[in-house]
């Protein structure tokens, strides 16, 4: 895993601090990760799938047996 430094203004920076336990993130990082994840991946949905597979399995939840 790399580390990676940025620099934010001072209100980005207390905005996301403030956002974090309203959205569920532990840490500013896991934003951050979150954020570039859906922005360089926005085809993968929150599962870690793409819409096609995800729509797929749940249908094939709707199968009988």
């Amino acid at each position: 895993m790399a580390t990676v430094n940025i620099s934010l203004p001072n209100e980005m920076y207390k905005d996301a601090k403030k956002a974090l336990p309203h959205r569920g993130y532990a840490s500013l990082s896991e934003f951050i990760r979150d954020s570039l994840r859906k922005t360089l991946y926005p085809e993968i949905t929150e599962n870690g799938f793409t819409r096609d597979f995800e729509d797929s399995v749940l249908e094939a939840e709707k199968e009988p047996m």
